[in-house]
């Protein structure tokens, strides 16, 4: 049996704890430029090659690696924020409710969907996978019986990328192969991603307040959209 990876690397590096709750952005094909993408991992890689000479405390590098991987995250979102070129295949309302529809197609079974924002060239989304392990807490280690974050990443991006080429009558690579996520460590950093998330839009000039936009996501525990 193919064992369970925590960890997967393309340009960047991914660490996928078991059942985490995931911070993930995702874009479309053609929104950043490769070289930007290389930039951003060159930057990044170089900061931690610094961190790990610098801190002989391996919990002193971690949490170093980790703040840096918030950082690149944040980065990465600016850009696209800012990002007037490329394609933005989102904005069109039948292709972000296919998207949409496509996300809450595994909610509540590969994930629970907390937060979901559906921009002109990206989507911002935090889920809990721990909705897959068993009440008994008891997990067997392949992958037969554990959807990780990269597979789920594949369906969601698998399924929405072909019926919005079916909508667009178009063809060739819809979603960029990266896609940037981080875990969520403690409650006051749940509650700071998902004001981020829903705050896009409005930072974005779209809308004056969240609840104004269509395409964004809250699951009703977390309350009312105007509350972040």
């Amino acid at each position: 049996m193919q064992e369970l990876k925590q960890y997967y690397k393309q340009r960047l590096p991914h660490i996928q704890p078991i059942g985490a709750t995931f911070f993930v952005t995702f874009r479309l094909h053609g929104s950043i430029h490769n070289s930007v993408i290389r930039e951003l991992s060159r930057n990044y890689q170089q900061a931690i090659s610094k961190a790990m000479i610098k801190y002989s405390n391996p919990r002193d590098t971690n949490s170093r690696k980790y703040y840096l991987k918030r950082r690149l995250v944040v980065s990465y979102d600016r850009i696209l924020d800012n990002r007037e070129a490329g394609p933005r295949y989102l904005q069109e309302h039948k292709i972000a409710k296919i998207c949409m529809r496509e996300i809450l197609k595994h909610n509540d079974q590969l994930y629970h969907l907390i937060a979901c924002t559906i921009m002109s060239n990206h989507i911002h989304l935090l889920i809990d996978t721990s909705v897959q392990i068993p009440p008994d807490g008891q997990i067997s280690a392949n992958a037969e019986n554990f959807t990780t974050l990269d597979q789920i990443m594949k369906k969601i991006k698998g399924s929405s990328a072909f019926y919005a080429n079916k909508q667009l009558s178009r063809s060739g690579k819809f979603w960029g192969k990266e896609s940037f996520d981080i875990y969520i460590r403690n409650e006051k950093m749940l509650s700071n991603v998902i004001r981020y998330i829903l705050q896009n839009p409005v930072k974005a000039g779209i809308v004056e307040k969240a609840s104004d936009f269509e395409h964004s996501y809250l699951s009703p525990e977390y309350g009312e959209m105007e509350s972040y």
